[in-house]
């Protein structure tokens, strides 16, 4: 079992790509025992995929009324607990429903935390904002972080 993993959800479109250019910025990085993954439509097949890991980072773009390239980042135990999180994917896919279904099928998830940039433009095949841009590097600092927390404690 790969100890930790990173999916950038995303698509092609605007600052919906988020997710897939820090995937590739992750890459450049050669991080060793992390898996990195782009993955386009997040469903309840990410459910199946999440259990492979002891520890998974989310990356996607959000919409929660914020200032555009706004970072937030939320554990595990906040992602229910956050109402703006049940439509805060652009992918209209709530994360806390899936949580929910894996609670019901009694599937045990490893610990998550959730990296989140708000949005500012997502038309199709447009790159991304300035603003969204702008928060890629400090975003990915804080996945590092998590990163070397992360290893520290499964060494």
């Amino acid at each position: 079992m790969t100890e930790l993993a990173v999916f950038g959800l995303g698509s092609a479109h605007g600052d919906d790509r988020l997710g897939w250019e820090v995937v590739q910025r992750l890459q450049a990085l050669s991080l060793p025992g992390v898996e990195l993954r782009a993955i386009s439509v997040p469903s309840a097949g990410l459910l199946t995929q999440l259990m492979q890991y002891s520890h998974v980072i989310l990356v996607d773009a959000v919409d929660c009324c914020a200032a555009a390239g706004s970072l937030f980042h939320y554990k595990e135990a906040d992602i229910e607990q956050v109402e703006s999180l049940q439509a805060l994917s652009s992918h209209h896919i709530g994360l806390p429903e899936l949580l929910q279904l894996a609670r019901v099928l009694d599937l045990k998830l490893p610990p998550l935390d959730v990296f989140a940039v708000q949005i500012e433009d997502c038309q199709p095949m447009a790159p991304l904002s300035a603003a969204v841009e702008a928060a890629i590097p400090e975003l990915i600092c804080q996945i590092c972080n998590t990163i070397r927390e992360s290893s520290a404690e499964h060494v």
